[in-house]
């Protein structure tokens, strides 16, 4: 089962942060998201790749377990 199935499941959903807000992105935008060197966070907003916003919501990436 890949990370994206699983987060849509509700499976990998990491204890230490929030539940997300949005949708789990497509793998073409995370794919582009990580060779920007910035992402979304699960809330919508702008982070680092690795970063978590100021409302304690991850990357996508940092989310997913894809850095």
């Amino acid at each position: 089962m890949t990370d994206m199935i699983k987060a849509r499941r509700g499976l990998n959903r990491q204890h230490r942060w929030p539940y997300p807000i949005y949708p789990v992105p497509s793998q073409r935008m995370l794919t582009a998201w990580r060779d920007m060197g910035r992402a979304e966070a699960t809330d919508g907003c702008v982070v680092n790749i690795d970063g978590v916003c100021k409302h304690g919501y991850p990357s996508w990436l940092l989310y997913l377990g894809l850095l």
